[in-house]
Order: C-alpha cells, then structure tokens, then sequence
C-alpha cells in the first residue's frame, strides 16, 4: 500500500518551486487519528523519533540538504534526477550520513555511506572552504553496499551555490580540477 499526503500550509525546502507538488508532502500517519497511528507505528521499521523520518535536510547557507545541477531543466526539475545530489541521513538510522549522486559525478550513481561526517553537513557554510569526505557502499544495504570507495570535494561558494568534485578512492587533500560541478538549490 503507498498513501500520499500533501498539506499545502508547509514547505521546508529552501527552493520549494523545484519539487513543485513534492515540496508540501507529510507523512500520512501524522493525520491519522490516535487510534490509527497506534496500530500503524509498531508496523514501522524506523525504531527512533520521530518515527514518520525526515525527508527535508534543507538548511539555508550550509551543504546540508539536496542540491541541483546548474543545467537542470527548470520546466521539470524532478524529472532530470541524474542532476540531483543530496546530502541526508539513513532513513532508518539517522546516524549514517549519506551523500546520493545522481550522475553527473565522475563516479558511478548512487548512495554512499559517509566513512565519517567531519565535519557535519549543517557545519559546512561558504566560509568553510573546501572539504573532502570519503565515502563507500553502506555494507548494511542491500542495494548500495557494492558502491565504491570514492571521495567527496565539497565548497559553498555561497548560500545557494556548490562547488563539488568526486574522485575513485580515498584521496588525501584533494584539490578540484576542471571536472568540478556547480550546484544550486
């Protein structure tokens, strides 16, 4: 069964217009009555709060939260995901920080798991400068474990804009290239 729940009265993405309908989705638990979402919650295989998970990483002025390519289509931005990259946490754990890379990297598509998040995503701000994470297939997932080693360059240009290279492997002190993309929200 997949329910899908909008309510137009919210919105915490910093761009919403490029999620159009997708920007006002909640959780459909959160509108069912107590009785309801007493039955449902032990059905749920997130164990911590809150229990519906988090879908909106998005904080203005840090890398936290997805980001879109310079060329995305702006007629349908949902509809190039291969423009799209995030910078979130496991669904079901929300310990694991995750970087998804939809394809416009230098390394294969996917999701990979943070090998440490130092520093954090919300830390990050244009005065940060550059940062590198390094990052692999989460080996707890099924559809992600066989992801490469890769690493991960990373600069706020400003609160809207990302600088963002990835390299195969785990690369000390990487510095960008003219393989570097621009990202925006």
């Amino acid at each position: 069964m997949n329910w899908r729940v909008h309510d137009l009265s919210i919105s915490s993405y910093i761009n919403p217009m490029k999620y159009w309908l997708s920007s006002t989705e909640g959780h459909f638990l959160e509108y069912c009555t107590p009785e309801l979402y007493e039955q449902l919650v032990p059905l749920m295989t997130r164990t911590e709060e809150p229990i519906t998970g988090v879908y909106d990483y998005d904080i203005n002025g840090t890398l936290s939260g997805n980001w879109f390519h310079e060329n995305i289509e702006s007629e349908e931005p949902m509809g190039d995901w291969d423009k799209h990259l995030s910078f979130c946490y496991d669904m079901y754990d929300s310990k694991k920080a995750l970087i998804s890379i939809g394809g416009m990297l230098d390394v294969p598509i996917g999701v990979y798991l943070l090998e440490e998040e130092t520093p954090k995503f919300s830390q990050v701000k244009p005065d940060s400068g550059a940062i590198y994470y390094w990052a692999e297939g989460d080996p707890e997932s099924d559809e992600h474990s066989h992801m490469p080693r890769i690493t991960v360059l990373v600069e706020l240009l400003d609160y809207e804009t990302l600088r963002i290279e990835a390299f195969s492997g785990w690369i000390n002190e990487p510095s960008f290239s003219e393989n570097a993309h621009i990202y925006t929200r």
